[in-house]
């Protein structure tokens, strides 16, 4: 009996480890030796199956999402989730190792599920609140032509929107940020509490897709486009002309991937 036991840990044990270890990292970089290469945002596929942490609707996918009537899944798959020492927030700008280590400096949080990959569903305002609303420490990455990241952190549950009218969302912990080759940058609200964070659009919209308030919105076309008023918004150094991404401010940029997943 004690050798059966002992033959089925060993299975288990190979047969975890043999599983590959998901490391989502955003940009298809060379990093240092000491991280794993890792797949890029567009080989990153969402959850097909209900995760460990996931709080999902208890409704029917097919229908809006009117409630956050939340159900709480136990079972996990292996390799879905990232995890890894928790990272200290030092600085507001620095130089990046990759994606994952700088969103985690700056939440705190460790295990990433993904939620959301426009690679995979088409990019509309319905696909997206379909998979993020009535979720909780989310974070929506925006993948540029450049190959730059911009986005933001919505740390309390997103509230859905209701029938053809548009929700506006708070959060007391929401940032954006801007995360490219050469900085990173976390951007928090001047006055928190005062203005809500994002907008979840109508789920019959057909134009905008997503919204951050004063900072950016993305359209159904695959464009983004930078609000005039971020930099009286937001908390950005003087210094810095271009906080999100270049030229902004006068023409909308072309995004080829938008991307959302759950931190916990």
């Amino acid at each position: 009996m004690g050798n059966s036991n002992a033959m089925s840990q060993s299975v288990v044990s190979k047969r975890q480890k043999s599983l590959p270890l998901e490391i989502p990292v955003l940009l298809n970089k060379d990093y240092s030796s000491s991280s794993p290469r890792s797949p890029s945002l567009s080989k990153l596929k969402s959850p097909k199956s209900p995760l460990k942490g996931f709080l999902k609707i208890s409704s029917a996918q097919s229908t809006p999402r009117d409630s956050c009537s939340l159900v709480l899944f136990p079972m996990c798959r292996s390799g879905d989730m990232f995890d890894s020492q928790t990272l200290k927030h030092k600085t507001q700008r620095i130089k990046p190792v990759n994606f994952i280590e700088t969103i985690q400096q700056w939440t705190s949080l460790t295990k990433i599920t993904p939620l959301f990959n426009s690679d995979e569903d088409s990019l509309s305002a319905k696909n997206l609140n379909a998979s993020i609303c009535c979720h909780k420490n989310v974070c929506i990455v925006i993948k540029t032509e450049d190959n730059d990241l911009i986005g933001c952190f919505h740390q309390d549950v997103i509230l859905p929107s209701k029938q053809n009218v548009n929700q506006k969302s708070c959060s007391n912990e929401f940032f954006i940020f801007s995360y490219n080759k050469n900085f990173s940058q976390k951007m928090e609200m001047k006055e928190k509490g005062k203005n809500h964070s994002i907008t979840i659009h109508k789920n019959s919209e057909t134009n905008f897709v997503f919204s951050v308030y004063s900072a950016f919105w993305i359209l159904s076309d695959g464009t983004i486009n930078i609000h005039p008023a971020l930099k009286s918004v937001f908390k950005i150094p003087k210094n810095v002309v271009d906080p999100l991404i270049k030229n902004s401010f006068v023409k909308s940029t072309k995004i080829t991937n938008l991307m959302a997943f759950e931190m916990e």
